[in-house]
Formats: structure tokens, sequence, C-alpha cells
């Protein structure tokens, strides 16, 4: 924490990554939710022109990938793009955003079995989701799949919640 952010630094030999996994070994702690939920979070992304690395905000399951992953933001080729996983696949998209400070959402409508992506407050896409109702827990990270730029990913906040 520094500067009332949570800041994930990627240097040339470490990434960062926080888990709200109840079942990773801790003696206590952790979170998970189940749908309908809506998770969001206030993120700064490095990069001038494009995303730099892989930064993430993401939840998934225990039993990957029946229990699912929905991708609310992660950097791929210098996009800021979503996608869901589950046994039927891994759909989604990128946008034009840039990076910087932006506030992402997804809306899990486990009834439907739909999430619908919000960036900036805008819908930016919908996929199908079936994970059979398994709980997610929250992830952040911001790592490299190649040669790594170093940058710092900045969290401001996180919440979830369940509409009424």
């Amino acid at each position: 924490m520094s500067g009332g952010n949570l800041n994930l630094a990627l240097t040339s030999n470490y990434g960062a990554l926080v888990s709200t996994n109840p079942h990773d070994g801790r003696p206590s702690g952790g979170y998970e939710f189940t749908g309908p939920a809506v998770m969001e979070a206030r993120i700064y992304t490095p990069g001038t022109t494009s995303v730099d690395n892989w930064p993430a905000f993401w939840s998934d399951g225990q039993n990957w990938p029946a229990d699912g992953e929905i991708d609310a933001m992660e950097g791929l080729g210098g996009q800021l793009c979503y996608h869901v996983h589950d046994n039927a696949g891994g759909p989604g998209g990128c946008t034009a955003l840039s990076p910087g400070w932006h506030t992402y959402g997804a809306y899990w409508d486990s009834t439907a079995q739909v999430v619908t992506f919000y960036y900036d407050g805008v819908q930016v896409g919908s996929e199908p989701f079936q994970n059979a109702g398994s709980p997610q827990y929250l992830i952040l990270d911001n790592t490299s799949a190649s040669s790594p730029v170093p940058g710092t990913m900045l969290v401001d906040w996180v919440r979830v919640w369940q509409p009424s």
C-alpha cells in the first residue's frame, strides 16, 4: 500500500498477485461469492498508448474450467479485454480504451447464465457463462507473458455486491 492504493509492481524478476481464495491453505480468511453478483474495481493500468504487460482483475472457481473464470479486465496484446472461461470455451472481446485509471465491472447473472461487462459505466460486452452457480473468488495481478516492462498496477478500490 502506498498513497492510499494497492500497488502491484512488476519487475524484471517478479510479478504481483492478490487473491481472496478461502481454500488456499491460509489458516483463516478469504472471500468467495455466488451469482447473481457484481464485481467492480477502480484500477490504474500501466502504459502510455497501449497497456503494458498482463495486468488483470478476475474471478475464479476452485475447479477450473468447470467452475469458470470471469476476466473483468486483462491486458492482452496492449488492449484492455474481457472474457469468460468455462467448459464451453473462452469467449470475450477487447476495447479501444487507453491505459490509465478506469472502473471495470462485471455483472454475473447466474439465472440467465450470462456475464455483462462494463468499463467506466458503459457496457462493452456480454458473454454466456455456465458454471452451475459455483462460487468465485477475486484475483488482482500484474504479470507478463514475455519480457516484462517494469510497471505498477494501482488499485483504488474493489467491491462485490449481490443485487436484491
